[in-house]
C-alpha cells in the first residue's frame, strides 16, 4: 500500500514597518537605561522610528487602495503627507503631531546625507562661574542633529507617532499597525 502523502501549504504575512518599530523601541529604552552611549542610541532609534513611519506610510496608501497614485508622489516627505491627508482629511502639518513627522524627517535627511560641519560656541561667564563650570562643559557642541535626539524629543516623536497611528488607521483594515505579521501552516492528507 502506498505511502498517504501530506501537501503542506505555508502562508506569511510579513510587516517589516512593525519590525522597524520594535527595534526602534528597543534602542530608546536601551538608552533611558544606560546613560553610556545613550545618545547614539537614541540617534539610531530616531532613524529607525522614521523607517518605521515611511513604511507605515506605505501600508496606509496600500490599505486606501491609492498605493500607486500616492506612492508617485515625488520627495518622501511630500509623499507622506499625501499618504496622511488622504487617511485623515484634518491633517494639519503645521502642527502637532504632523509637525513632528516632519522634524523627524529632516533629522533623518541630515543624518542620510550628512554634511562636515565646523561648530563653535563662546559664551561670556563671570571667573566664579567659569570655575564653577569647568566639570561641566559637554563632550561636543552639538549640531541640529544631535540636539534632536534629547530624551524629552524622542518621547514627543514616538507620542506623537503614536497619535498619527491613531489617526490615520482604519479598524476596517487587516490586523493592527504593529503586529509583525502571522505564519499559518495548513496540512491536507492525501491517500
Amino acid at each position: 500500500m502506498p505511502e498517504a502523502k501530506v501537501i503542506r501549504t505555508t502562508h506569511r504575512v510579513v510587516k517589516p514597518h512593525a519590525t522597524i518599530a520594535n527595534i526602534s523601541y528597543c534602542l530608546d529604552r536601551h538608552a533611558n537605561e544606560h546613560e553610556r552611549g545613550s545618545a547614539l542610541f537614541r540617534m539610531a532609534g530616531l532613524v529607525l522610528e522614521a523607517f518605521y513611519v515611511e513604511g507605515y506610510a506605505t501600508v496606509v496608501a496600500e490599505n486606501l487602495g491609492r498605493s500607486e497614485e500616492l506612492m508617485a508622489v515625488d520627495g518622501t516627505k511630500d509623499r507622506l503627507k499625501a499618504i496622511f491627508k488622504a487617511a485623515d482629511p484634518e491633517a494639519d502639518f503645521g502642527r502637532r503631531p504632523y509637525q513632528t513627522i516632519l522634524s523627524l524627517f529632516r533629522f533623518r535627511d541630515r543624518m542620510a546625507h550628512p554634511r562636515v560641519e565646523e561648530l563653535s560656541e563662546e559664551k561670556t561667564l563671570t571667573s566664579e562661574e567659569a570655575d564653577a563650570s569647568i566639570e561641566n562643559v559637554g563632550w561636543n557642541v552639538a549640531t541640529e542633529t544631535e540636539a534632536f535626539c534629547t530624551k524629552a524629543n524622542a518621547l514627543l516623536v514616538r507620542q506623537d507617532v503614536q497619535m498619527v497611528v491613531q489617526r490615520t488607521w482604519s479598524t476596517d483594515w487587516n490586523g493592527s499597525p504593529l503586529d509583525s505579521g502571522m505564519q499559518v501552516v495548513g496540512h491536507e492528507y492525501k491517500g
